[in-house]
């Protein structure tokens, strides 16, 4: 049996791969149901905090991320290794880490909440709280 720390984790990422894909999905095709304009999501998206690495902007680093978090966690559910375990666990340290920031950003710098953002953000801390109560 798939040990089930692993399902749920998986599930919490892939909510944040979605929400990632989503911002994506934005730039090529700006549709207002995904960021209108006058929205949180509208300001924080086109705010100077959306480039915080390289001048790539978050979605994409963000999209990538989750996308190799996602399949890290497939592989450690077919194959288990403690090595492959310690990634994961560190991706998720580093996805709350940019979590923090990201809402720093946005409640208090910005004062504007981006929906997607903030769905990322609270699968990543539900995550990290999930890897602390079941560290085992």
């Amino acid at each position: 049996m798939k040990n089930p720390k692993y399902i749920v984790l998986l599930a919490l990422i892939l909510i944040s791969l979605i929400s990632s894909i989503m911002l994506v999905v934005y730039d090529f095709k700006p549709l207002p149901q995904i960021c209108a304009p006058g929205e949180g999501c509208y300001a924080v998206k086109n705010s100077q905090y959306n480039e915080l690495f390289l001048g790539i902007p978050n979605e994409y680093l963000g999209t990538g991320f989750f996308l190799a978090l996602f399949i890290l966690i497939l592989s450690q559910m077919s194959k288990p290794k403690k090595r492959k375990h310690l990634f994961i666990l560190l991706g998720i340290s580093l996805a709350s880490i940019f979590t923090f920031y990201s809402l720093y950003i946005q409640v208090i710098l910005l004062n504007a909440y981006c929906k997607y953002c903030m769905i990322m953000d609270l699968s990543i801390l539900i995550a990290l709280a999930f890897i602390i109560i079941f560290r085992k």
